[in-house]
């Protein structure tokens, strides 16, 4: 009976480590043991793949020989924690160097195996290949930096410019805004983005008047003009003469107003 419960143990063993093979060979990931010291002692045939390797010429190799010079210190440093109990596991992105001496970025995710008396067996690391991704970053990076370049030099277009220029949604919320704004109210008009509180500089009884130029743009027409006072933060008011326009989105729905104002108020005193 005893020789049979071992004949089944060893069995089931034996499939535990067949399936455990097939998981690791098949894999859409690349898997490895790597050993203490840093030298790989089993890898599938995907991580060979990533790195350009064949099995026999990667097990002749350390980590450390093919991780990027920029990344080995901080994976190093993780191997480290982990042989001295600080952590269980991590997860870094990093690159490594491919047999053609060109970098390949993956993202690695590595636990510490030891053995029952808590000694390591080696570091299992599953690592998959985020070139792409890291690509597409690289490009979206670049187009978001020049979109910014683009936008300062707008802005500092728009803020030589004594024309007053403000953009509002159509709930009324200021979007953007020129320096001309906060020269001729005296406020700093960034304490106003993203609400509607700019409104509150113009007189209650010219408010009416406001909504319906808004109302006026929002039922179709492309263009209003009009005047109205701006209180000025030492309380006196400056009369603004106004070019109200739409943006309007692919759909033809209206998504901003824009609108350029310019200071008549000497004007029309001389007037």
């Amino acid at each position: 009976a005893l020789h049979d419960i071992r004949l089944q143990d060893m069995d089931a063993l034996r499939e535990s480590e067949e399936r455990f093979r097939a998981t690791f060979e098949q894999a859409a990931v690349g898997i490895a043991h790597v050993a203490p010291d840093g030298h790989w002692t089993r890898v599938n045939q995907r991580l060979c793949d990533i790195l350009g390797y064949t099995m026999e010429e990667l097990l002749q190799h350390t980590f450390q020989d093919i991780t990027h010079p920029d990344d080995l210190e901080a994976d190093r440093g993780f191997e480290h924690q982990m042989l001295e109990r600080e952590i269980s596991h991590y997860s870094m992105e990093k690159r490594y160097i491919r047999k053609d001496g060109t970098p390949v970025w993956v993202d690695l995710k590595a636990i510490l195996v030891r053995d029952p008396q808590g000694h390591p067996l080696h570091t299992l690391g599953v690592i998959s290949d985020i070139s792409e991704r890291k690509r597409l970053q690289a490009q979206l990076d670049e187009h978001v930096t020049q979109l910014q370049q683009e936008r300062n030099f707008i802005d500092a277009i728009l803020n030589t410019v004594a024309t007053l220029i403000m953009v509002v949604d159509t709930e009324g919320r200021l979007v953007r805004f020129n320096a001309a704004c906060n020269s001729t109210t005296g406020y700093d008009f960034a304490e106003f983005l993203g609400t509607p509180r700019w409104q509150d500089l113009i007189p209650p009884d010219e408010q009416e008047g406001l909504r319906g130029v808004m109302d006026r743009l929002l039922s179709g027409e492309e263009q209003v003009l009009h005047e109205n006072n701006w209180r000025h933060r030492d309380g006196s008011l400056r009369l603004l003469c106004w070019r109200n326009t739409v943006l309007k989105d692919e759909a033809g729905r209206v998504q901003y107003i824009i609108g350029t104002g310019i200071d008549i108020t000497e004007q029309h005193q001389a007037e």
